[in-house]
C-alpha cells in the first residue's frame, strides 16, 4: 500500500513480564495500517468502560492474531524497523 510505513508497530503494556520487563507484541505496519483488518485501540466495551482485566484503559485489538498480540494495559506504541515477540514465542523458538 501507497504512504504506509514499513516496519512495525509495537505495543508496549503496563503489564510485566516473567524477567520484569515491560510486556510487549508486535504487529507489521502495513497491517496496523490497513483499513480493512480492524485493527483497534478500544478503551470502551459494549458500550462501558473498559474494564480492567480486560485491559483498562487502552487495549489493542488485533482480529485474525494470536492473542498475545492483543496487549492490554497499552502504555506506549512506537513505529520500529524490529519485529517485537512476546517472551513465549522467543521460548519455543
Amino acid at each position: 500500500m501507497a504512504g504506509v510505513p514499513r516496519g512495525f508497530v509495537m505495543n508496549t503494556g503496563a503489564d510485566k513480564d516473567v524477567e520484569g520487563q515491560p510486556y510487549g507484541a508486535s504487529i507489521p505496519a502495513a497491517s496496523a495500517f490497513d483499513p480493512r483488518r480492524d485493527v483497534l485501540l478500544a478503551f470502551e466495551m459494549n458500550g462501558e468502560e473498559l474494564p480492567l482485566d480486560h485491559g483498562y484503559p487502552l487495549r489493542v485489538i488485533v482480529p485474525g492474531v494470536v492473542g498475545a498480540r492483543n496487549v492490554k494495559w497499552l502504555r506506549k506504541i512506537v513505529l520500529s524497523n524490529k519485529v517485537s515477540l512476546p517472551l513465549v514465542e522467543i521460548e519455543r523458538g
